[in-house]
This record gives structure tokens, C-alpha cells and sequence, in this order.
């Protein structure tokens, strides 16, 4: 057999079929790929509009419990009385009292 006839019948043939093979490996990866990526969008995309529908939830709850607050119905805190100038002095005089107290009281000043 020839060389040129052994080239078109054996090696045309096989070349042909192993380019039509890498072809088709191509074409699957780019299949694979691009459902890979249109899967991934969608995910986002989901997860993206129930952060939105959470958050409208949280604003809405958020929104009728100040609205409770405002009617009334619910007391957030209970304040404590504010004292008065007389208490705020009765409070603060004993130890202004025991500040002020001569500092002889403080060391043995006649027996060292």
C-alpha cells in the first residue's frame, strides 16, 4: 500500500474522528458551564430576594411594635424618679462632711 493511500485511508479517518471527538468534549463543557452558571445566578438571585422579603418582614414587625409603643399598649421601660435638689444634697453631704473632716484626725499628731 502506498503512502498517500495508507495517509487517506487510516490516518484521514482517524485524525477526522479524534477532532470530532475533542469538538465534542468542547461542546459538553460549554453545555456543563453554562448551566453551572445560569444554576448559580438563579441561587443569587433567590437568595437575594428572600434577604429582601426578611428584611420587609423585620421592617414591618419592627414598624407595629413602635406603633404598640406609641397606643400604648406596651411600656417599654419603667423611669425611675428623678431626685430632687434636697435629695441630690442629702445624698452628697456625708461625704463632702467626712472630706472635709481636719487631717489631725487622720494622724496621731501629740504622741509620735
Amino acid at each position: 500500500m502506498s503512502l498517500v493511500l495508507q495517509v487517506e485511508v487510516e490516518f484521514l479517518p482517524w485524525l477526522t474522528q479524534q477532532a470530532v471527538s475533542h469538538l465534542e468534549q468542547g461542546m459538553l463543557a460549554r453545555t456543563v458551564v453554562a448551566q453551572i452558571v445560569a444554576d448559580a445566578v438563579a441561587l443569587k438571585q433567590n437568595r437575594e430576594e428572600e434577604a429582601i422579603a426578611m428584611a420587609d418582614a423585620q421592617a414591618a414587625a419592627a414598624e407595629a411594635y413602635a406603633a404598640k409603643v406609641r397606643g400604648g399598649a406596651i411600656q417599654t421601660c419603667h423611669r425611675r424618679p428623678q431626685p430632687s435638689a434636697g435629695d441630690a444634697v442629702r445624698l452628697v453631704t456625708p461625704s463632702l462632711c467626712r472630706m472635709a473632716q481636719p487631717v489631725s484626725h487622720c494622724f496621731n499628731v501629740h504622741g509620735v
